[in-house]
């Protein structure tokens, strides 16, 4: 499958960031971080909606999200071990994939091979942005999102959290997220005189090992009546979402 890049641009906050905000130091822990970036794609299957108009709505609801997120939206200053809160932007691209998502997922070998190709490198500049988003729309009107995040100022925690303030204001409205992230960490654990380290990426040649987990209809609806407790006692007070039940389900196999 060829992946087109139709368009790219500078997503700034909705907000300006306050000038005592502007300068933000990483903590010590952060500034032994490796400079990659944490990528992760979600798919969505074709449902007669307008592609194009969602991917307006992303735009306007990552601006808002970023105001929230400040230091997401500006770039790392790797001499200083800073974040300069510039406002200059996450980077959104527009993508066009020729064929159909559901052949993508059939085959796991396709999907390792294409995965790369719908979000950023994993490798980008010093003075890239924190921040690069790739809406991939497929020929069917299925969409697979992909959401690139510098380690350097997020962690797995971190961008989890702004993913899900994210979804919550795309979906629903910037002022329904309640989500007040604060960055001082840096502050607690101010970053220090350190000697260089060359080893601080990974070098090519490592080989990475995936495992795929997949949950067809049937299955989901059976883990959702379990998680109901069927018609009689109630285990949860709400419908769960697929998504719920699956991370159930691998936390309980993890525990």
């Amino acid at each position: 499958m060829e992946v087109q890049i139709l368009s790219r641009k500078l997503i700034a906050p909705s907000s300006p960031t306050p000038p005592h905000l502007q300068n933000l130091k990483v903590s010590c822990f952060d500034q032994l971080a490796p400079s990659i970036y944490l990528p992760c794609i979600f798919y969505y299957p074709a449902d007669g909606e307008n592609n194009e108009k969602r991917s307006k709505e992303m735009e306007k609801s990552l601006a808002e999200t970023l105001s929230l997120f400040y230091p997401l939206g500006g770039r790392y200053i790797k001499d200083e071990f800073s974040v300069e809160c510039n406002d200059m932007g996450a980077e959104f691209l527009e993508a066009k994939v020729g064929g159909f998502l559901s052949q993508l997922l059939e085959r796991e070998e396709r999907e390792s091979e294409m995965a790369s190709h719908l979000v950023a490198p994993l490798f980008q500049a010093e003075n890239s942005p924190l921040v690069i988003v790739q809406f991939n729309m497929f020929a069917c009107g299925g969409l697979a999102i992909g959401i690139s995040i510098a380690h350097r100022i997020a962690d797995a925690f971190t961008i989890g959290t702004f993913i899900n303030a994210w979804a919550t204001a795309c979906r629903i409205g910037s002022e329904k997220v309640h989500c007040r992230p604060s960055f001082q960490l840096g502050s607690l654990f101010p970053p220090k005189e350190m000697p260089s380290s060359s080893a601080t990426a990974p070098g090519t040649d490592i080989k990475i090992i995936r495992r795929r987990f997949v949950f067809d209809g049937h299955t989901l609806s059976k883990l959702k009546a379990i998680a109901r407790g069927g018609d009689s006692e109630q285990l949860v007070k709400h419908h769960p979402s697929r998504v719920e039940v699956v991370t159930a389900l691998i936390w309980m196999a993890l525990s």
